[in-house]
């Protein structure tokens, strides 16, 4: 899946969730929207917009978006949160643990709609199909009923030559254990000798795979909360065969 068709469906589920609590049929609705990543146009805001428009909102005429970016560093995250709350939103959006998590913490009123990997492991909700309190959102599905494994499975089928895997990884992340569980299995299992590397901001991304390269890894993966959605756009100069959660734009 494209992560721009993937992301619309956050845009889809916010105004789902300003329908359902709109009090006031005549009432513009307002939305927050933070994301780990850095501002500008991007396949995340598009995806996000055309979720908006399948639902027959436009920004600035019948529904307001204010946007925030935490450009890949985590410092200012709870200042932007704040600067949210303090428009008065209708509803929360956010995208990445780290201001997901801040999210949480602000409030346990206004509805959040989040985009993780394992909502469960994360503790945002008490169950996939009843996730209760105020939150809800797009799970990528990352560590949960052993897809980490199968993503791995796959890319030893791709690269069958493999003997080296790379893995990224934010330490600073609830669902880290649990799916470094997985991808240890899943390399024990194909006989491929693992290899990580931390990546907590956006800037840490190229030097963690500039190490993995050095250190002769013939493949590679990421997890969720590191702070991109394609490894892929840094693994690309190295050659090294990564599997990505998203299709190119």
């Amino acid at each position: 899946m494209k992560r721009r068709e993937f992301i619309a469906g956050l845009g889809s589920a916010a105004v789902s969730t300003i329908k359902a609590n709109a009090q006031q049929p005549a009432k513009v609705g307002r939305v927050g929207w933070i994301w780990i990543g850095r501002s500008g146009s991007s396949a995340e805001l598009a995806g996000f917009r055309q979720g908006l428009k399948d639902f027959g909102y436009v920004e600035g005429k019948n529904i307001i978006v204010e946007y925030r970016f935490a450009e890949g560093r985590r410092d200012g995250i709870a200042d932007l949160v704040n600067q949210l709350m303090q428009t008065g939103p209708d509803v929360l959006v956010g995208m990445g643990d780290p201001v997901v998590i801040a999210l949480k913490n602000a409030t346990t009123t206004i509805p959040i709609v989040f985009l993780t990997g394992d909502p469960l492991a994360a503790g945002y909700v008490t169950s996939i199909a009843r996730p209760g309190g105020n939150m809800t959102g797009v799970s990528m599905m990352q560590g949960i009923a052993g897809l980490t494994v199968k993503r791995i499975q796959f890319l030893k089928e791709i690269v069958p030559s493999a003997t080296r895997l790379g893995l990224m990884f934010n330490p600073e992340s609830l669902t880290t254990p649990g799916d470094l569980a997985q991808v240890e299995e899943a390399a024990k299992g194909l006989n491929l000798v693992l290899r990580s590397f931390p990546a907590r901001r956006l800037e840490d991304i190229e030097p963690a795979i500039d190490s993995l390269a050095r250190d002769g890894v013939d493949c590679m993966s990421d997890h969720p909360a590191v702070p991109c959605f394609r490894s892929g756009d840094w693994c690309t100069p190295s050659q090294i065969p990564d599997s990505c959660r998203f299709r190119a734009t």
